[in-house]
């Protein structure tokens, strides 16, 4: 009975697989070559030809019609006797010193062909005559060692998993390798085609860190690691993962589509295959695998991937205690260069001393979510937002190119009844449209907050009493709306004259006051801020003097004293939005 004997692997002509070499027990200078041919089924065996009756049947295939003998590998070892195969070989052994010697021609080619050293031929071929002379030719070139094709560790045969047959899945092991530095991107995109065309192998830890990669991702979403796969994973999950795995697939070969199938596929293979060493490793504290995460998503870290890319890559927060994960899931880890560039345009006029980047852009957008997208005063901005814009006109650009094409000055709007004379009907006719483009540009304002141009009936004017303004920003920033440094820009231009703020922001103001009333005080509120208990007007005029002293200084001493009475103002001005 045939006993499993270890194979010893050399070097392809065609640079594909690695021929498997099987020395004859009772006649170790004979010996028999083994191509690949497929993987099988449970994917650790592999069926291979025998090198011989391959050659002589494509030489003369009227005389050599038998099939090929065909024999089994798995782990490095024949699990199927290579001298008495499934079908009778046709073919004579090969001798064992020319194979070495003709593997070894055969390396020293494909190291040229690849120019890995970049030295001249003639160096190479005296290279090659000297070792081929010296001793232990058989010994340098039959080995059982192999070295990975991404980190170049030489390890045993028994250490390595061919790569995938599927280019997406590739695509997701160095995508997944490449963002946790385990490799560099740079190496990812010259090994991509090398590794996949030549079918070279890899080692199994790198499935192994891929695999574990992706379930810690999934568990900072999810809460638990997915040892039992993804198949029923959420989609938002899915979608988080996939837009991550998707910029690096446009890096490596964009015409390669990439769909959550195909992330499900690769995780549940790799993690049926390897379960007990990935349970191991993350039960395991302060793994390598461990620390090249917690690294990677330690802190924003910007950088750009590729020099021809527009976007800023960010890399990812691990999410903050705030109980919102779905929300967090959302967190934008590519910043378009434009748009960043549009916000420090912005950014320019209001403060020149701020300095914006993306990882304030970034911070803003999560703070925005966990605070506010499950609470009601989000959908209150969404309504109000689109019922501003059905109502709003068109946009300033359209509105001035209309102004510059007007021939005459009292031209009127197409499909807008003239201006009645009748003095009697004034107010009826005001209902109707009735004003000329020019008189409909004017009505627009722009608020000193946003900067946005809207109708004048969107608008409040500024207060004219100084503390009733810092009350309001004073709100938004304590809401979070923007920062301090951006307030005291705000308050130096909202106390000039004839000044207009967006309904909005009152409203946000009001909400801020609402929220803080509810959480002290668990009933509705009130239109009325005297008819509050005591000690919750004393919290919130407390927060409000703390901000505001931040704000402007000069102001705090008549600020405080009237805080109560300009609080008063504002409840009671607002409180009508709050209840709508």
């Amino acid at each position: 009975m045939f006993e499993p004997s270890p194979a010893e692997f050399v070097p392809s002509q065609q640079r594909g697989p690695d021929v498997a070499v099987y020395r004859i027990p009772d006649n170790p200078d004979l010996c028999y070559e083994w191509s690949f041919k497929k993987l099988l089924s449970d994917k650790e065996t592999a069926s291979y030809n025998c090198c011989g009756c391959r050659s002589l049947k494509a030489r003369d295939g009227l005389t050599f019609k038998a099939p090929l003998p065909l024999c089994k590998i798995r782990d490095g070892y024949f699990v199927t006797d290579p001298c008495n195969p499934v079908r009778a070989h046709f073919c004579t052994p090969r001798s064992t010193p020319e194979v070495a010697m003709r593997r070894m021609v055969i390396k020293k080619c494909n190291d040229l062909r690849e120019d890995f050293e970049r030295r001249p031929t003639s160096s190479v071929v005296n290279e090659l005559f000297g070792e081929v002379a010296g001793e232990g030719l058989e010994e340098n070139v039959f080995q059982n060692q192999m070295k990975c094709a991404l980190c170049e560790n030489e390890q045993s045969r028994a250490s390595f998993a061919p790569i995938p047959s599927k280019k997406v899945a590739t695509i997701i092991l160095l995508s997944c390798l490449a963002r946790y530095n385990v490799i560099t991107l740079e190496d990812a995109k010259k090994h991509y085609k090398d590794v996949f065309v030549s079918r070279k192998r890899v080692c199994k830890n790198h499935f192994i860190q891929a695999v574990m990669f992706l379930g810690w991702e999934i568990e900072q979403l999810s809460g638990e690691f997915p040892l039992n796969g993804i198949s029923e994973a959420p989609a938002i999950v899915m979608n988080s993962l996939l837009v991550h795995l998707r910029k690096y697939r446009g890096l490596l070969d964009d015409t390669m589509p990439m769909e959550k199938k195909d992330v499900r596929e690769f995780f549940n293979e790799y993690m049926v295959e390897f379960r007990d060493e990935i349970t191991q490793r993350i039960s395991t504290p302060n793994s390598p695998e461990e620390e090249l995460f917690l690294k990677a998503n330690a802190n924003f870290d910007l950088k750009k991937e590729e020099e021809s890319t527009s976007q800023i890559v960010i890399k990812e927060q691990l999410p903050e205690t705030s109980g919102c994960l779905p929300n967090e899931a959302r967190l934008p880890r590519f910043i378009p260069m434009k748009f960043l560039q549009l916000l420090k345009e912005r950014g320019d006029l209001i403060d020149k001393d701020v300095v914006l980047n993306a990882t304030d852009v970034a911070s803003f957008f999560r703070e925005c979510l966990n605070k506010y997208h499950n609470g009601k005063e989000w959908e209150l901005v969404e309504e109000m937002e689109t019922s501003s814009q059905q109502s709003a006109p068109t946009t300033c650009v359209g509105r001035r190119i209309r102004v510059r094409k007007r021939p005459y000055e009292e031209e009127e709007e197409p499909g807008v009844q003239p201006k009645t004379l009748m003095l009697g009907k004034t107010a009826v006719n005001r209902r109707i449209s009735t004003t000329t483009r020019n008189s409909n540009y004017k009505d627009l304002n722009s608020c000193v907050v946003c900067c946005c141009k809207l109708d004048r009936t969107e608008f409040y004017r500024v207060s004219p009493q100084r503390d009733q303004n810092l009350i309001l920003l004073s709100c938004l920033v304590l809401n979070g709306s923007f920062k301090t440094e951006v307030a005291q820009v705000m308050f130096r231009e909202i106390t000039k004259e004839d000044q207009y703020v967006c309904k909005k922001h009152y409203m946000l103001a009001m909400v801020y006051i609402y929220k803080s009333t509810k959480e002290k005080w668990n009933q509705l509120a009130t239109p009325s801020f005297c008819a509050l208990p005591v000690y919750i007007r004393v919290d919130l005029v407390d927060r409000i003097s703390q901000c505001a002293n931040q704000i402007q200084k000069s102001l705090v001493s008549f600020f405080s004293a009237f805080l109560p009475c300009s609080l008063l103002y504002l409840v009671s001005y607002q409180t009508f939005y709050l209840l709508c």
